[in-house]
């Protein structure tokens, strides 16, 4: 490291004196996970007497993999890394920032530009940072560019780790039967009888007004819904009855699952959950009485689901049946306490 430091401040002094440009970056890591983030440091050193008119870096979304990761894509059509940029390029079209909107340091007889930008990347591989394009006046046509040598960084996949769910499984208990109120016992009757009565009423409206030759609108009573718990409980039944991880559909079964728990959240706890990221979510419940000894099984799950679907991951087979035993205990542990019903028992 030092000695390319001391190689570019001789160089960059031969060439400065020349009316020369240098060019170069540095990286934070060269070695990242896949959805991690690192910071591109970049540095100009530019003479006082070379006219520059802006710096043009749409190359950096030009950045495809130096050693291909699937040899199953014949396309013709090129393929460029995701890479996500933070906000520093969104004043300027097409990354392309004018020379003189750039902060610069007054170095005696030359300029230098720093700046750093923070990237995600979303793809594995080996990447090249491609240079900007300098832009020069007519008048500097015949100034040199000296581009110094490109990190190459690293994307992996997620280290995913299989753990030993066995200690966690208990004996089932017995089906705990609690005393009927009198409200429970005999509220069926007492909703016929309501509705029988307001059968009669909208009759009775009726008759009284068939003469005016008036329309009647059609009353309808919308069934009761079901508790939140019962609505996930039922779909992750049907999700293991029909497991599609075993099918190789591995990112449709995630998805399912993901938005059964994010719907059980937004119907249990009114939060916008299937609008939201992960870490909204789980701020928002932190406002909603939601006990934080869940918040690990709950982050698992979603993160995990959101690796497979957005990053490719493919997650040991055996894990797939266990997040849905973690999705299905995570209801049965969050639900609403007078929420009893016999769906509890039959789910799974």
């Amino acid at each position: 490291m030092i000695r390319s430091i001391l190689i570019l401040l001789l160089v960059g002094s031969f060439y400065l004196c020349q009316a020369q440009i240098i060019s170069s970056y540095s990286v934070s890591e060269d070695t990242i996970s896949i959805g991690d983030q690192i910071s591109v440091s970049y540095k100009l050193i530019a003479a006082k007497n070379v006219s520059i008119q802006g710096l043009n870096f749409s190359s950096l979304d030009s950045l495809d993999s130096l050693v291909p990761t699937s040899s199953a894509d014949t396309s013709s059509v090129p393929y460029y890394a995701e890479i996500e940029w933070d906000a520093s390029f969104l004043n300027f079209e097409n990354k392309l920032i004018p020379y003189h909107l750039i902060q610069k340091a007054d170095q005696g007889n030359k300029y230098e530009y720093k700046d750093t930008f923070l990237a995600t990347f979303w793809d594995l591989g080996f990447f090249e940072l491609l240079h900007p394009q300098i832009l020069l006046d007519s008048t500097a046509a015949d100034t040199k560019i000296m581009r110094m040598e490109t990190p190459t960084v690293f994307v992996r996949p997620p280290l995913i780790q299989n753990t030993d769910t066995t200690s966690a499984i208990f004996p089932i208990k017995d089906i705990l039967t609690t005393e009927q109120s009198f409200w429970d016992k005999y509220k069926r009757y007492f909703l016929l009888l309501a509705l029988i009565l307001l059968g009669l009423v909208l009759a009775y409206f009726w008759i009284a007004n068939k003469g005016r030759e008036e329309s009647v609108e059609e009353v309808y009573i919308a069934p009761p819904k079901l508790p939140a718990h019962e609505i996930a409980l039922d779909k992750l039944k049907k999700l293991r009855a029909q497991e599609d991880w075993k099918k190789g559909q591995v990112k449709s079964y995630q998805s399912d699952l993901t938005y059964t728990i994010r719907e059980y959240l937004e119907n249990r706890y009114n939060i916008k959950a299937l609008e939201s990221t992960t870490d909204e979510i789980i701020r928002a419940l932190a406002q909603n009485n939601f006990d934080s000894v869940h918040e690990k099984d709950l982050k698992e799950i979603l993160q995990i689901a959101d690796l497979v679907k957005f990053a490719k991951a493919q997650p040991a087979e055996d894990l797939n049946e266990v997040f849905l035993d973690k999705a299905k205990s995570f209801v049965l542990e969050t639900k609403e306490s007078h929420s009893v019903t016999e769906t509890d028992s039959d789910a799974g």
